[in-house]
């Protein structure tokens, strides 16, 4: 059997997203639900990268973050995570009541009002599903 990274990395994504999502309750307002997610960063043009040397060793520093963003029927949160222990959230970036701002998808990425954010390796449909459920809030306020 032929190893296949793409299927090992959407395996990965799936156990990620649902270690994510098991922590929603405590961000969620009382009744929603995730009707879809994504995995993503912050665009890589915007990224300021450097080498810094401390106590000898160069250490690579990026200003990127990863991202969760999750829609729910009424908003769009976006979550940063850890960028050593993804499984958990580090912060809420954003709450976005869907409507508000345009939230579109844009050569695989997704754009929220200027903000581009890429989307991660295997997670071209979870940004399709995010974009759907923010159009569909839209058309039907």
């Amino acid at each position: 059997m032929k190893f296949d990274p793409l299927k090992w990395r959407k395996r990965g994504i799936a156990q990620l997203k649902d270690a994510l999502e098991e922590q929603m309750p405590q961000y969620l307002e009382g009744d929603e639900r995730v009707v879809a997610s994504m995995l993503g960063q912050t665009h890589p043009s915007a990224i300021g990268t450097e080498f810094m040397a401390v106590g000898g060793p160069a250490y690579f520093k990026t200003s990127f973050r990863y991202l969760y963003i999750v829609a729910t029927p009424r908003h769009l949160y976006l979550f940063v995570l850890d960028q050593f222990k993804p499984k958990n959230i580090k912060d809420m970036l954003a709450k976005v009541e869907l409507g508000t701002v345009p939230i579109q998808l844009s050569g695989g990425a997704l754009k929220i009002a200027d903000t581009r954010i890429v989307a991660s390796t295997g997670e071209k449909a979870g940004a399709e599903q995010v974009a759907a459920a923010a159009q569909a809030k839209t058309s039907n306020p």
